[in-house]
């Protein structure tokens, strides 16, 4: 749906962020009042959000996220980061969590935690490729 559309239908679109944290606070809520029919819908609605995150150059994973460690609080997304060596060949894996939280005066705060130091040479500038990637992906409209 294009925005003039989604404007016709008195609709906005929301930045990506917003729009996970207000489907994990309806998780919370069905499971808060026992709504078992919207609660799955929820679950259903805040995965296909992760097709929105940014994927590919070494982001070669599914972004899977925990909804049992998310709540109004935080956002906990995983993925892999594919890791090339210095002749250009892939040479490993960096699992890693990205941990968002809101914060009053640039929307979220951002926690990567992963093994980069594995990759001593590159594993720094990898965590900050990451940090700039997904600051722009999550702070994207949808």
């Amino acid at each position: 749906m294009s925005q003039t559309q989604a404007a016709e239908y008195g609709m906005q679109k929301v930045a990506l962020y917003k729009m996970m944290a207000a489907r994990i606070t309806a998780i919370e809520n069905c499971k808060r009042y026992g709504d078992t029919e919207w609660e799955p819908r929820h679950q259903e609605e805040l995965k296909k959000l992760l097709d929105f995150l940014p994927h590919g150059s070494g982001i070669d994973e599914d972004w899977t996220i925990s909804i049992d460690r998310s709540n109004s609080e935080r956002i906990v997304l995983s993925n892999s980061f594919h890791v090339m060596n210095e002749v250009g060949f892939y040479d490993g894996w960096i699992d890693f969590t990205v941990t968002i939280r809101p914060d009053f005066i640039s929307g979220f705060k951002m926690n990567i935690k992963g093994r980069f130091s594995d990759y001593r040479w590159q594993g720094e500038s990898i965590k900050e490729y990451l940090y700039q990637v997904l600051d722009f992906g999550l702070r994207e409209s949808v």
